[in-house]
């Protein structure tokens, strides 16, 4: 397994309690401005079909992508949105190692 990938995930799971959910964001992330369907986003972002679904449904419900109805088709496009700068620093972030941090005293005295 990818070592970004493997942090990508742990990363979203503690910000957003979905472990693909940044994964799937990335795919839209500036300067990027594609127009896909959700199984490309899968392919791009590395995910099952049905997780790209699931993860397209709440970031068109925040307002970060579009849902482009196209006859019987649909696909996403990132929107205009503050989520993307957001988005950007958290993959800046997941592609540095994390630097193990001493645990902090806890003890009473």
């Amino acid at each position: 397994m990818d070592q970004i990938a493997a942090h990508t995930r742990e990363l979203s799971k503690v910000l957003f309690n979905a472990q693909h959910r940044l994964a799937v964001a990335a795919v839209f992330s500036p300067p990027v401005d594609l127009v896909l369907g959700y199984e490309e986003v899968a392919v791009h972002a590395g995910v099952s079909r049905s997780v790209a679904h699931k993860e397209l449904a709440v970031l068109v419900r925040v307002g970060a992508v579009r849902r482009i109805e196209v006859g019987r088709s649909v696909h996403y496009q990132r929107a205009e949105s503050s989520f993307w700068a957001f988005v950007r620093e958290l993959v800046d972030v997941a592609v540095q190692p994390i630097e193990p941090r001493a645990p902090s005293d806890t003890t009473r005295q």
